[in-house]
């Protein structure tokens, strides 16, 4: 998982192509299933897929004890009001829809709600112009919301 680790940093490169292949290597790392608890455990992909997703809005509609609990990488780039959110819709629905696939474990959706996705989408979401995507969103709120215990 160390070259998954660094590729994870390609996230930020201000190549859009570069950032469109890193995001497609994780959606399809985010397939298989059998492999979610070790993509989580032993990389960042949960804070480095949503980094981008943060823009400069203000989490002001989040509880202060949610954010206490966001992961540090997050907690940054959220007090940073200079930033801008990914700007291209297919990246940004690639990284929804790997969010989303690693709902499809309880282990991903645990992960998920444990970095705060959660709150990070809720802000996103607003924001959100394309409609794809948008309801792409909201089919992983829905996840990390439902009841884990059948």
């Amino acid at each position: 998982f160390l070259f998954f680790r660094r590729i994870l940093w390609s996230l930020s490169s201000k190549n859009e192509k570069i950032r469109k292949a890193t995001i497609e290597i994780v959606r399809n790392c985010c397939f298989s299933k059998t492999h979610h608890k070790s993509l989580v455990r032993e990389t960042q992909v949960v804070e480095r897929i949503l980094l981008p997703l943060i823009g400069p809005e203000k989490f002001d509609d989040v509880d202060e004890e949610d954010l206490e609990g966001l992961p540090e990488l997050l907690k940054q780039r959220v007090e940073d009001e200079d930033l801008e959110r990914e700007p291209v819709d297919s990246i940004r629905q690639d990284i929804i829809d790997s969010l989303l696939l690693l709902t499809d474990t309880k282990y991903g959706r645990e992960a998920l709600r444990l970095k705060k996705a959660y709150e990070v989408l809720k802000v996103y979401h607003c924001e959100e112009e394309v409609e794809e995507t948008s309801e792409l969103v909201f089919k992983v709120v829905e996840r990390l919301l439902a009841d884990d215990d059948p």
